[in-house]
C-alpha cells in the first residue's frame, strides 16, 4: 500500500517510535506484516492448525490489538481498490490439490527432523520456492483384505479397476479352474503341452476376467478382425432425459442427464437410445440393473442471500444470462450460459421461471444450486417435447 503526504508531519507508530515526514514523501505500508504481531497472534511463526477455530471448533473472528477488536485480522490477498479479484478461485485452488494431493498420495518428508527458520528474503510477497524434497507415493494398491474404494461417481473404467483389484486380491471367491485333460488323439501325437497354450492359461489365472477387462478382447482372434471391426460412427452416450414422479426410477435416485453406462451388465457404449430402449423392454420385469454416472460436467454451488434476499445472477428460460458484481453468485464461481438443473436438490427442469424464482424466494438464506453447460443441455433436450418435460417431470421436492 503506498500513499504520498500530503504535508509535513510526525508519524508515532505503536511501539512509540517517530519518525518526521515532509510533504510529498512516499509512504509504503505493508498490512500483511499484522500476521507476525506477536500481541494479534500468539508465536506467529509457528504453525498452528486451529489458530482460526475457537473453543467450538467453529470459526474465530475475535482477535485484538491494544485491547481493541480488529475489524481485519487476516489480510492473505490485497487489499482496497487493487484486491485481488481471482482470491475465491485461488482458494478453490488450493484446497482441491490438497484433497487431490491427500487423496492419490503418501507424503513423506525426506528429513523430518530438520528444523526450519523463518525466511523473509521476499517479505511475504508471494510463496517461497522449496528448499527441501518431498517423497511421493501413489496410492494404487491396499492391503489384501482391505476395503477398496472408488470415487463417488465412479465411471464404468473405475468400477471395472475395482472389480479386478478385488478379485485380484481375494482369490478364494474366485477359485482357479484346474487346466483341462488333454484328448486321448492329442496325447498320442504330441506327449507335450502347446508352450503357447500354458502360457494362455497361466495369463488367465493371474489375471482374472482379462477378456473382458475395460471392454477390450485381447484375444489373438479379435486383433485379427479389429481393424473391421471398428464402426465408422459412435453414439455421443445414452441419457436420462426424463424421470416421472413416484416411479421405479423416480424412488431409485435416477435424475436427468444422468449417463447410463450399462444396462443388466451390458455396456452401452456405442449405443442409440433404440438399442437402449429394446434392451430394457426386454429386459426381466422384476429387476434391472443399471449402471449410470452422474451428469457431465455439472457443477453444484452454495450460494448465500445477501441483506435484499438476492443472491446475485439472472435466469431465463432456466438459463443463466447474467452475474451480479461482487455477488454470492459473482464470489462462488457461477457462471453464465449454464443451465440451472436442480435448486435445493429439487428438479426445475420444465418449470415456468415465474415458479423457479417462488422456489428461489422460499428457500432459505443459503441456496444450493447444480447447473450444467447450456451446450449440453440442449443436446439431451433436443428430441424431447417440452410439452412432455413439463407435465411429466419428477420435480418433488426431495426428503432430506
Amino acid at each position: 500500500m503506498i500513499r504520498v503526504a500530503s504535508e509535513d508531519f510526525t508519524l508515532t507508530l505503536d511501539s512509540g517510535q517517530t519518525a518526521a515526514l515532509r510533504k510529498g514523501d512516499y509512504i509504503a505500508l505493508y498490512p500483511q506484516l499484522i500476521h507476525l504481531d506477536p500481541e494479534i497472534y500468539p508465536n506467529p511463526t509457528e504453525f498452528k492448525y486451529d489458530r482460526f477455530l475457537d473453543d467450538d471448533g467453529q470459526r474465530k473472528s475475535n482477535f485484538f490489538k491494544n485491547e481493541r477488536r480488529l475489524k481485519h485480522f487476516l489480510l492473505p490477498f490485497g487489499s482496497g481498490a487493487s484486491e485481488c479479484p481471482g482470491r475465491f478461485f485461488a482458494v478453490h485452488e488450493i484446497k482441491q490439490f490438497l484433497a487431490l494431493t491427500l487423496w492419490h498420495y503418501d507424503l513423506q518428508l525426506s528429513d523430518p527432523d530438520a528444523t526450519l527458520v523463518p525466511d523473509s528474503t521476499r517479505a511475504g510477497l508471494g510463496i517461497l520456492p522449496p528448499s527441501r524434497d518431498v517423497l511421493l507415493r501413489k496410492l494404487i494398491q491396499c492391503a489384501p483384505n482391505s476395503i477398496i474404494t472408488m470415487s463417488l461417481y465412479p465411471s464404468l473404467e473405475d468400477m471395472k479397476v475395482d472389480k479386478f483389484m478385488q478379485a485380484h486380491n481375494t482369490p478364494t471367491v474366485s477359485p482357479l479352474k484346474a487346466l483341462p485333460l488333454p484328448e486321448p488323439s492329442r496325447c498320442q501325437n504330441e506327449p507335450y503341452y502347446d508352450s503357447k497354450s500354458e502360457e494362455i492359461a497361466t495369463s488367465n489365472r493371474l489375471y482374472p476376467e482379462l477378456n473382458e477387462f475395460m471392454g477390450l478382447n485381447l484375444s489373438a482372434d479379435a486383433q485379427l478382425t479389429l481393424s473391421s471391426s471398428v464402426p465408422d460412427e459412435t453414439s455421443g452416450g445414452v441419457f436420462v432425459q426424463l424421470v416421472q414422479a413416484n416411479t421405479p426410477a423416480a424412488l431409485a435416485g435416477l435424475r436427468f442427464g444422468d449417463q447410463i453406462l450399462q444396462i443388466n451388465g451390458k455396456s452401452c457404449a456405442g449405443w442409440s437410445s433404440d438399442n437402449a430402449h429394446k434392451e430394457l423392454k426386454n429386459s426381466n420385469p422384476e429387476k434391472i440393473t443399471l449402471a449410470v454416472r452422474d451428469r457431465p460436467l455439472e457443477r453444484t454451488v452454495t450460494l448465500h442471500k445477501d441483506m435484499n434476499g438476492q443472491l446475485g445472477f439472472l435466469f431465463k428460460k432456466g438459463r443463466i444470462t447474467s452475474i451480479v458484481k461482487d455477488s454470492s453468485a459473482a464470489r462462488n464461481g457461477l457462471l453464465t450460459d449454464h443451465q440451472i438443473c436442480e435448486i435445493n436438490g429439487q428438479n426445475i427442469i420444465g418449470l415456468k421461471d415465474s415458479q423457479v424464482t417462488d422456489i428461489l424466494n422460499s428457500s432459505g438464506g443459503v441456496v444450493t444450486v447444480t447447473v450444467m453447460p447450456v451446450v449440453i443441455f440442449e443436446h439431451m433436450m433436443k428430441r424431447m417435447s417440452s410439452s412432455i418435460v413439463k407435465s411429466l417431470m419428477d420435480h418433488s421436492i426431495p426428503e432430506v
